[in-house]
């Protein structure tokens, strides 16, 4: 077969894993200048079992030692490349392999400055998909010190499940079976073969494919509460200090959202935008408000937090308001750039077309003239009947409805809202950020949403291209923008990233269990369908 071809026969050099923004590949000898800032590193080292190496001569060991290992293929080890700048941030290392039990183990390490970009996130899934697809293991381990949250938190992305601890050195052993792996992991619309307009996805397809955004997830998943605060971080920067061009736009106002008025009349925002269940709404805001105290330098004495809304009253008991002030904080600080999706944060809760919805996200790249520029939507997904849910022109829903192991217990009723975050390095006017804004409605739209009465579609809007500050020494402000006649191709950018996203909120979803015994399926039960349609 070729894929044992590729394992016992060539060069570790044709054992390159392709990501989007990462390449993995063997290490050289070339590479032990940043191999040894990574060995060398104490802060990396702490929650390792090994010796930190002090010199270089100790470095090239290691390395003459993994090239070694190569040849009679003792383990697997890569150096985590970035594609743009071909620089090696940190190694991945399938070792311990048993072939005899089918089962391997996992190691990883990445340098501090480029851990939370979603580097190792991407890493991990190429390694396990090396492991289980091509090696055909059926379990792989990784054994992490009690106290790297950060590992285990990588890992249990992956479905990990705690299997045991080494109480003398404070070790906890996760492990991954394979048909899990192969039969459990979310995969995204793109990933089976959906094809969702023309142009061209971001390297995360997310909206964090806009630079400097983050997003984080606080969730809320314990008996009849289930449900969370999502919060989407524009910029590093003090957002009160460096406000962002903003815009919003009602396709149907059965909303709380809070903020729009003063986003819509002075075209700016502010603060991070988070996103909750809707009788959450004050404490998120009060919460927001806080952050912007305690982390701004300016004195504050009015603040416009955004805070936007869906009600997840079907999975969640809402009226017992489990969410506090600590969940938002906790979101903001757990924001990374590669993030997860599905039943997380906000999207908890949330139904999308009668099957489990909540938090999705998509992008668009294109150019205007030289420049090259990305649009990024994120939705929190919680409208739609199952008998309209359209899907690459395929009536999808009327087809899952005559599936349906059972009935649906609730009026077919279009009712609980989306919301929509549009994010664009494009630098555009307030005005034109809100043209941009209408069109996100047919993406809602080509999955076969008709906007109920009950359901509110809100989008809110923002660029990072232009800055405004508060203080200024000039009366004047000069800003550029784009042509009006170069708007098409960003609308077409945010009708493909909002259909896209939301299919992403539906298939990212576990199907969950709530309140009154309420239950969503996962739209993945259904997935073998989508792959029929994408043929």
């Amino acid at each position: 077969m070729l894929l044992e071809c590729l394992i016992k026969q060539n060069s570790p050099d044709d054992l390159v894993l392709e990501g989007h923004r990462i390449r993995l590949r063997a290490l050289k000898k070339e590479d032990i200048s940043a191999l040894y800032e990574i060995r060398h590193s104490r802060e990396i080292s702490k929650y390792i079992d090994r010796k930190i190496d002090e010199t270089y001569e100790e470095t090239e060991q290691f390395i003459d030692k993994i090239i070694a290992g190569y040849e009679d293929h003792q383990w697997y080890f890569w150096g985590i490349e970035l594609k743009e700048t071909k620089a090696i941030i940190g190694t991945l290392c399938l070792w311990n392999i048993n072939y005899d039990a089918n089962k391997g183990e996992l190691g990883y390490e990445i340098i501090e400055s480029n851990q939370k970009n979603g580097y190792m996130h991407e890493g991990l899934k190429l390694v396990l998909n090396f492991a289980f697809k091509v090696l055909m293991l059926s379990t792989v381990e990784s054994i992490i010190h009690a106290q790297n949250k950060a590992s285990i938190k990588s890992v249990e992305r992956y479905n990990f499940s705690l299997m045991g601890v080494i109480s003398d050195k404070k070790q906890v052993i996760y492990s991954l079976n394979r048909l899990l792996f192969l039969s459990d992991y979310p995969n995204r619309a793109h990933e089976i073969g959906l094809k969702i307009g023309s142009l061209k996805r971001g390297a995360l397809n997310k909206i964090t494919d806009v630079a400097g955004i983050r997003v984080g997830h606080s969730t809320i998943q314990s008996g009849a509460s289930q449900t969370g605060v999502t919060v989407i971080l524009p910029s590093a920067e003090d957002m009160f200090k460096h406000k962002m061009i903003a815009a919003s736009h009602v396709i149907n106002g059965f909303g709380k959202t809070t903020g729009l008025i003063q986003v819509d009349e002075l075209g700016t925002l502010e603060t991070p935008i988070a996103l909750t269940n809707t009788l959450a709404v004050g404490r998120v805001q009060d919460a927001l408000i806080d952050y912007m105290l305690a982390s701004s330098e300016s004195e504050i004495k009015s603040i416009n937090p955004i805070v936007g809304e869906c009600n997840d009253s079907y999975l969640n008991d809402i009226t017992h308001k489990s969410v506090q002030a600590y969940h938002v904080l906790d979101a903001i600080k757990n924001a990374e750039i590669d993030f997860s999706e599905g039943a997380i944060g906000a999207g908890r809760g949330m139904s999308c077309h009668q099957l489990k919805g909540g938090i999705g996200s998509s992008s668009r790249c294109f150019s205007i003239g030289k420049a090259q520029y990305t649009l990024g939507v994120l939705v929190l997904s919680n409208h739609g009947i199952l008998t309209d849910l359209i899907v690459d022109h395929n009536q999808i829903g009327s087809c899952i409805d005559s599936l349906r192991r059972a009935a649906i217990n609730e009026e077919a009723v279009d009712k609980g809202s989306c919301m929509i975050i549009v994010a664009t390095d494009l630098p555009v006017s307030d005005r034109q950020l809100k043209r941009i804004c209408k069109r996100a409605v047919s993406g809602l739209a080509r999955l076969g949403s008709y906007i109920g009465h009950g359901s509110g579609e809100i989008v809110i809007g923002f660029s990072t291209a232009n800055r405004i500050g508060i203080t200024t020494a000039s009366e004047l402000m000069s800003y550029t923008f784009i042509q009006e006649n170069q708007m098409d191709i960003a609308f077409r950018a945010v009708i493909e990233s909002t259909e896209e996203a939301v299919l992403n909120s539906m298939l990212t979803a576990e199907s969950v269990e709530g309140v009154n015994g309420n239950k969503r399926e996962s739209f993945q039960t259904y997935a073998s369908l989508l792959s029929q349609s994408a043929v």
